[in-house]
């Protein structure tokens, strides 16, 4: 009653599911019990299974990866100290995941995280930093989205939706 998103893997062996209190648990879709848990990581919706079967998820400034049949985590990536400095002490820059998604043409992970005057796309292949975009002036709160037949990627903003090709350049904005 208080799962909050939930996703299936690739494969279709298994769902993942978060609660409002941050409980991630993963199921089996054949015997339909737990296989793993972990408590306390509010992600609020940002995971996705790798082709292997793990979980990439964004928490505290991170990118982790979970193997949850052998219930350990590795920190892939780390948000750069840099994205975090502001001149004003007392509105400090928290760093939030707004999507994530996997490009399939790429076989790549993609993390849109925002960082209040910049929006950043991180993306890993093999669980190793591919790059890092940052896009500016996209505000907060919206979703970046991958056409694999156009081979294109749509952020739609209150205002404007803007298109971008493969390597981020800016296509048309409407």
């Amino acid at each position: 009653a208080d799962v909050y998103n939930s996703i299936i893997s690739n494969d279709e062996k298994y769902i993942a599911t978060e609660t409002f209190k941050g409980t991630i648990e993963i199921i089996d879709v054949y015997t339909k019990e737990p296989i793993a848990r972990k408590q306390k990581t509010p992600i609020r919706g940002k995971f996705l299974f790798t082709p292997d079967n793990k979980l990439l998820y964004f928490f505290k400034d991170r990118i982790w990866l979970w193997d949850f049949h052998q219930n350990t985590d590795l920190a892939v990536w780390t948000v750069p100290e840099k994205w975090k400095q502001c001149d004003d002490p007392q509105r400090p820059i928290h760093i939030v995941c707004m999507s994530t998604f996997y490009n399939n043409r790429e076989k790549a992970h993609f993390f849109v995280l925002d960082a209040r005057e910049a929006t950043y796309v991180v993306s890993l292949r093999n669980m190793e930093l591919e790059r890092v975009v940052k896009l500016p002036g996209v505000p907060a709160g919206n979703k970046l989205i991958f056409e694999e037949n156009l081979n294109q990627y749509t952020f739609a903003t209150k205002d404007h939706v803007i298109v971008y090709d493969s390597d981020f350049r800016e296509l048309e904005k409407i």
